[in-house]
């Protein structure tokens, strides 16, 4: 199924997440974490053919809602958030425990329970480079993303470390030109 129809398809819920997500006004895990995060998410569909789209991208946009009230069990609050949602547009039950169960477990030391839930925590870590979200953090002059000693090696797909790759190119190249900025 082509992205843009499953974006069109879940546009109420997708418009109310990007409502939450502006409101937290969170540089590090705001709208541009959250763009980094489908566009990961779109990546690594094309190469797990056997995940679920419309649940992947639903939760992608979802996966950080939760922290409005709060950092800690953001995740769980997050997908708890989201099965309301889908239960009061009434949606059906095994499609709303897809997306619950993509969700709750995309936190840094969880191991997700679907595939689905693997795709949107690595979409969600190859994001710690995503360019958008460190230029935002640097432009407002706040704590950009924490880089781990190995971000990579909390990555669960083999497709997910390619993208890391080349998203760590991209991250030094733009890092590189901060600092030449400075200099």
């Amino acid at each position: 199924m082509n992205i843009e129809i499953i974006e069109n398809k879940y546009r109420k819920l997708i418009d109310k997440a990007l409502a939450i997500m502006t409101e937290l006004n969170d540089p590090v895990h705001g709208l541009e974490h959250m763009k980094g995060v489908v566009g990961n998410t779109i990546l690594l569909l094309e190469k797990v053919s056997d995940a679920d789209k419309e649940v992947c991208l639903l939760a992608a946009y979802w996966h950080d809602v939760g922290r409005v009230c709060g950092k800690p069990g953001h995740g769980l609050k997050s997908a708890q958030m989201l099965k309301e949602e889908l239960k009061t547009l009434e949606y059906d039950a095994e499609f709303i425990e897809k997306c619950y169960k993509a969700i709750y477990k995309h936190d840094e030391t969880d191991i997700p329970d679907t595939l689905e839930g693997i795709v949107i925590k690595d979409a969600d870590k190859i994001d710690y480079l995503g360019v958008k979200r460190w230029k935002e953090c640097i432009n407002r002059n706040v704590r950009t993303p924490r880089i781990d000693q190995n971000p990579k090696s909390k990555l669960l797909l083999d497709c997910s470390k390619t993208i890391y790759d080349k998203k760590a190119k991209e991250w030094l190249s733009y890092l590189e030109s901060v600092v030449m900025k400075r200099e």
